[in-house]
């Protein structure tokens, strides 16, 4: 059986990532993008886009009003089944903050920890850095 020629190898290739494929996080440096994209290709629990959809699961629960979050809290939702559930999306943002490196992980955990804040429902600590 021939071997392809290299140039019709890399011709079948994308020249680069989609915008689809890279995170997009307002807020988070470059740095901790390109960590995170990172850790969507190489860990078997993300698929590219994870994060940036926990991100914004999270933040669309948390500016939710206090009413409706203690019903989803107390009640739960019946939209978390086919659309994500936030709480688990938090679950999945402190994985990912745990598993990156540091200084990445500072950055994200910042935006994070103003979403934290404005949530109404107290949440249980997390390991990591404190305030």
């Amino acid at each position: 059986m021939p071997r392809r020629r290299p140039t019709d190898v890399r011709t079948s290739l994308p020249l680069h990532r989609t915008q689809a494929s890279r995170p997009a996080i307002d807020g988070v440096s470059s740095r901790a993008l390109s960590e995170v994209a990172h850790l969507e290709r190489t860990r078997n629990y993300l698929q590219p886009g994870d994060v940036t959809v926990a991100v914004r699961l999270w933040r669309d629960h948390v500016h939710r009003s206090e009413r409706q979050q203690w019903h989803d809290y107390e009640w739960g939702n019946v939209h978390w089944h086919c659309c994500g559930s936030p709480l688990e999306a938090r679950a999945l943002l402190d994985t990912v903050m745990n598993a990156m490196s540091p200084r990445g992980s500072r950055s994200l955990r910042k935006i994070i920890n103003k979403l934290d804040a404005a949530y109404s429902i107290p949440l249980p600590p997390h390991d990591g850095e404190g305030g």
